[in-house]
């Protein structure tokens, strides 16, 4: 799943059947949570019509609900900062209680924000797993779930560490989606 973006991102964090790089801890901590006003609006993606409405939420968060055609989903995201690059941690919705047996995780888009133009990358799948199966997430712990999905169970420290030395190769990440503002 090369191109994973925000949209899709979103929608497979809930209802896919695997494919995904998702972590157990988020990649913020208290210090690094940034809110930036600007981001707040309607996104909307030209080529498939899905859309993506941030708010702001609780505690410097945002509410995020995507909606593509008659579904909608909500979620909770905080934005965070490592080195010069910007990111989004996106989770489950705050305020819902989950079903019994399910596990809160989290899902790391990084994020260009230049005008009315929002460009979203995620994690590529593929280079994860392969990338897992040479054993080369130098001090990562991961698993993968019986969906097939990338779990990242090292805590926050490490996920940032880990981030901001992927940040000089792309490989790690998918292609960029971009969206632009509706509102």
């Amino acid at each position: 799943m090369r191109n994973i973006g925000l949209a899709a991102l979103l929608v497979a964090a809930l209802a896919s059947g695997g494919c995904l790089v998702l972590a157990l801890h988020p990649i913020y901590d208290d210090q690094t949570i940034e809110f930036d006003e600007k981001l707040v609006g309607t996104w909307e993606r030209a080529d498939d019509g899905a859309s993506v409405v941030m708010a702001r939420g609780a505690w410097r968060s945002y509410d995020v609900t995507y909606t593509a055609g008659d579904t909608s989903l909500k979620f909770t995201a905080y934005a965070t900062r490592i080195g010069d690059a910007r990111f989004l941690d996106i989770g489950s919705e705050h305020g819902v209680d989950l079903v019994p047996l399910t596990v809160p995780a989290h899902a790391a888009v990084r994020i260009q924000l230049a005008g009315d133009m929002l460009s979203v990358t995620g994690f590529d799948y593929e280079w994860w797993m392969r990338t897992a199966g040479q054993g080369a997430l130098r001090k990562l712990s991961h698993a993968v779930d019986e969906r097939k999905n990338l779990v990242l169970t090292s805590p926050t420290p490490a996920l940032r560490e880990w981030i901001a030395g992927s940040l000089r190769t792309d490989e790690a990440y998918g292609e960029a989606l971009t969206f632009t503002r509706r509102r």
